[in-house]
């Protein structure tokens, strides 16, 4: 007996394609049991997707590097700074590097930032001294050269020159100058 049709029989689910949706979100648990299953015991439910939460331990990702190896779309969540530590955190988990670099499809690491207020920024003309500075963080760790990219910046922002904004504060942001949250995300492809 498959598990979805055991969900429906047992009166957890209501249809089976139902039944699916839980199993695939990981929100159900196995009848007898009080925890949500194991990407293990996901892989015997011949879901299409597996959605886990957290790759904490060594058997939660063996088990989401199987089913992935497998041929199912695993999607989870790891702890890291960013997206190349990601990978590097499942290898000191003790993952075999070959099966990583066969399962891994990507990694997306993100941050949240504050947002500007929409209703109050200010654009300004930024000193040389800064936006050197910005091309050099800009550049940091990877081939690019900072002057190379200062010149790339200025071409691309014509007559009118490179403009940044900064907080000013209104009313409608309760005077921060900042509202909402804005996503920084990199993501690394293999």
């Amino acid at each position: 007996l498959r598990l979805d049709a055991l969900l429906v029989q047992r009166g957890l689910a209501p249809s089976r394609e139902r039944a699916r949706a839980l199993i695939i979100a990981g929100h159900v648990a196995l009848p007898g049991t009080a925890a949500p299953p194991k990407p293990g015991q996901l892989v015997r439910a011949d879901a299409d997707v597996i959605m886990t939460s957290e790759l904490r331990d060594a058997e939660t990702a063996k088990a989401a590097i199987e089913a992935a190896l497998s041929g199912r779309l695993v999607l989870s969540m790891l702890y890291s700074r960013s997206a190349a530590e990601g990978l590097v955190r499942l290898l000191d988990l003790g993952m075999n590097p070959f099966n990583v670099s066969d399962s891994l499809q990507a990694v997306l690491a993100q941050r949240l930032a504050r947002g500007l207020c929409p209703h109050c920024r200010q654009a300004y003309a930024p000193e040389a001294a800064e936006l050197a500075e910005l091309a050099r963080e800009y550049c940091e760790g990877t081939p690019a050269q900072p002057a190379a990219t200062l010149q790339r910046w200025r071409e691309e922002a014509g007559e009118e020159g490179v403009r940044l904004h900064r907080a000013a504060g209104c009313g409608k942001c309760h005077g921060t100058g900042y509202q909402g949250r804005v996503g920084v995300h990199e993501l690394l492809l293999m």
